[in-house]
């Protein structure tokens, strides 16, 4: 486990593992109000990037006009990554 590593050394209690449900319970997405598709994913992640990187927009923008994702555009140009 990669939270043994020296790096964690104060954030690891052997205790923790006892309590890990990664492996028994899926990840509940129903906060986010949203499917988590692999397309979706990608475009989010897309999107935050731009929201450091704006310059990436311009140059990707026939790609994303080719997917549909002229709203992605909008949104990441207006800034507003948060109203997804």
């Amino acid at each position: 486990n990669a939270i043994q590593f020296k790096y964690f050394d104060g954030l690891f209690d052997e205790e923790d593992l006892a309590n890990d449900t990664r492996d028994k319970t899926p990840v509940d997405w129903k906060f986010d109000n949203f499917e988590p598709t692999k397309p979706l994913l990608q475009n989010y992640i897309y999107r935050e990037c731009a929201s450091f990187h704006p310059d990436i927009v311009e140059r990707d923008k026939d790609m994303l006009n080719e997917r549909g994702m002229q709203d992605l555009l909008r949104k990441t140009r207006g800034n507003s990554t948060r109203s997804l």
